[in-house]
């Protein structure tokens, strides 16, 4: 276990350099110029231009600015962005907790409806709940999902009326920032009316990003209750007369639920990653459209710091499946 321990804590470093340096050299490579679009757009002069690269320390060699950026990170400075000239950090800290609120939602509601679809379908293989739980993952893992956040938009929204999308709450409706998670700040402000907007705000994005949890989830918990079930000491535990709901629970879902344990850790920094499109169509103030648009502004700074913080929020939810399979299988610990 410790020997496991050492070996992810030394990874670690090298991990996040190679992300640095890949996402430096991809953002320094791609087409277009911020200085340009500092210096006035297409209108502005060449000179213009240069000095503007000059003032940013875009002129320098590729190495001498990827070694200045390194620098500045073990400084803990991630910078300031090119167009708000605010602190990248400061602006992170804004927009983290609206990204970290929507992804929980979509786990809180993934996670418990997948497994129960997928030990649904284990229990009752080729019959209708299977075939069910076989669609609702197809479905989950193949729909584009702006496609389906526009699809739930139109229906809930536009066509039924029955639920708000856009923001976190009402237009100029404003609530005391305290955590940052605008749930929690209307619940802490005392206003019932004010948590249930933030809900029914809430709804839609977290539906929507919710369906890839529950697709892998269900398919994850199926495959692995479903070998389970096959496994000699659960046919044994039969042979000696256990009901079924017994067998199923106590003697083959504990070690199915074991696959979830690396399942978990992959989707919450993928969801906090990962729904760049579904903020975008929700007007949602995460971290997914603060990273869209300075990467269409060429930001560097912005998309440095943003890539830097998923990747290590990646290496971390690694590293804690890890020990946390340490800790729930001897197996592993065993051979760490």
């Amino acid at each position: 276990m410790r020997r496991l321990l050492r070996r992810r804590l030394l990874l670690l470093p090298v991990t996040l350099l190679g992300v640095t340096l890949v996402t430096f050299l991809a953002i320094h490579l791609i087409p277009g110029d911020p200085a340009e679009v500092l210096a006035g757009g297409p209108l502005a002069t060449p000179e213009a231009v240069e000095a503007m690269r000059t003032r940013l320390g875009l002129d320098r060699p590729l190495p001498v600015q990827y070694l200045s950026y390194l620098g500045r990170l073990l400084r803990g400075d991630l910078g300031v962005s090119l167009f708000t000239g605010r602190s990248v950090a400061s602006e992170i800290g804004e927009r983290f907790p609206a990204s970290l609120e929507l992804a929980a939602a979509a786990l809180l509601l993934g996670l418990p409806v997948g497994t129960a679809l997928g030990a649904l379908a284990a229990t009752r293989r080729d019959r209708l709940p299977d075939h069910l739980a076989r669609v609702i993952s197809l479905v989950g893992l193949s729909l584009p999902s702006f496609w389906l956040a526009l699809l739930l938009v139109w229906l809930f929204a536009v066509k039924l009326g029955r639920l708000p999308f856009g923001g976190q709450l009402p237009p100029f409706t404003e609530v005391p920032r305290r955590t940052g998670l605008v749930v929690v700040d209307t619940l802490l402000a005392g206003d019932p009316g004010l948590t249930l907007e933030a809900l029914r705000h809430l709804v839609l994005p977290a539906v929507t990003l919710a369906f890839v949890p529950i697709a892998l989830t269900s398919r994850y918990t199926r495959a692995a209750l479903a070998e389970e079930l096959a496994s000699p000491h659960v046919r044994t535990a039969r042979a000696f007369g256990l009901p079924e709901r017994v067998v199923v629970w106590r003697y083959a879902a504990r070690n199915a639920m074991l696959p979830l344990v690396t399942l978990l850790g992959i989707l919450l920094p993928a969801l906090l990653g990962g729904a760049v499109l579904i903020e975008v169509v929700f007007s949602w103030p995460g971290l997914g459209t603060y990273l869209l648009l300075a990467i269409q502004s060429r930001d560097y700074a912005v998309v440095q710091a943003v890539t830097l913080l998923l990747a290590v929020l990646y290496v971390l939810a690694s590293l804690l499946v890890d020990l946390s399979y340490g800790l729930l299988d001897p197996r592993v610990r065993e051979r760490g």
